[in-house]
């Protein structure tokens, strides 16, 4: 394929069809155009059925719009089609491996579990906390942020819900852990796709960006925590951002003087 035939709405116009796609078909299969209710739609959409449809559709689109605009022929295209869905296989496998996992998970009633172990016993202040650190430990062993997604939203959501705790700091708890554990961890294919790209070993690229990775996750520890107790999202910030700046002084007078 030529690449000098390419222009950046090449890019751009299949990533926002596939996009526009997905949330289509996540509104078809929860339902929106029958009840019109946003709330029931996110409850019964099939995320995995719609990202399918969308995906397969995008591609497609693709091939047809590439081919009208002559960036390549017919036999090239197909055959680039065949590369990125290759790409993609680790994801979706991952993916795949995840929900399964979460099914696997809400079947053992993991979530009732929680429930009755936090009940009573921890400050829902502090959950959020919690889950953090829970996430980051996962991610970081397992390597995969996605597939930590996929097995713990469905057992925070109702969780959180019997706990009395804030939903969506909890939810952020989730998605920020898993995203300090897949920094941190050698098994994370980021991990292993910059360490290649760098052609260094994967240690050395965890023990560059180890400290830092740490000293932000102590500090969105600090700010879940200072969130959950004072019950102020602007506190949470103000406190975090305080923090972060003070971190970036100190690590400069310590490691930037060194490399002068």
């Amino acid at each position: 394929m030529k690449l000098a035939n390419g222009k950046p709405r090449d890019l751009i116009i299949p990533v926002v069809v596939l996009i526009c796609l997905v949330l289509g078909f996540m509104m078809y299969t929860g339902g929106f155009f029958e009840h019109h209710n946003i709330s029931q739609t996110i409850g019964q959409m099939e995320g995995i059925r719609s990202m399918s449809y969308g995906f397969v559709v995008t591609i497609l689109f693709t091939m047809v719009y590439m081919r009208i605009r002559k960036v390549g022929t017919a036999p090239e295209l197909v055959s680039a089609a065949f590369v990125g869905v290759k790409s993609v296989l680790y994801a979706v496998f991952v993916l795949s491996l995840g929900w399964t996992l979460g099914n696997i998970a809400e079947g053992l009633g993991t979530a009732d579990f929680m429930i009755s172990v936090f009940q009573g016993n921890i400050p829902p202040a502090v959950t959020p906390a919690i889950l953090f650190l829970i996430c980051a430990a996962m991610t970081f062993a397992i390597g995969g942020g996605w597939t930590t997604f996929a097995i713990m939203i469905p057992i925070v959501v109702p969780f959180t819900v019997a706990t009395g705790a804030d939903l969506s700091l909890c939810l952020t708890a989730v998605i920020g852990g898993s995203g300090l554990g897949a920094t941190c961890s050698p098994l994370a294919d980021t991990s292993i796709v910059a360490s290649t790209a760098a052609e260094i070993s994967i240690i050395d690229h965890i023990k560059t960006q180890l400290p830092y990775s740490l000293v932000c996750g102590a500090i969105a520890l600090i700010g879940y925590l200072v969130t959950g107790f004072s019950g102020s999202l602007l506190i949470g910030y103000v406190v975090v951002a305080a923090l972060f700046i003070a971190a970036v002084i100190v690590m400069k007078k310590k490691w930037g003087a060194s490399e002068r």
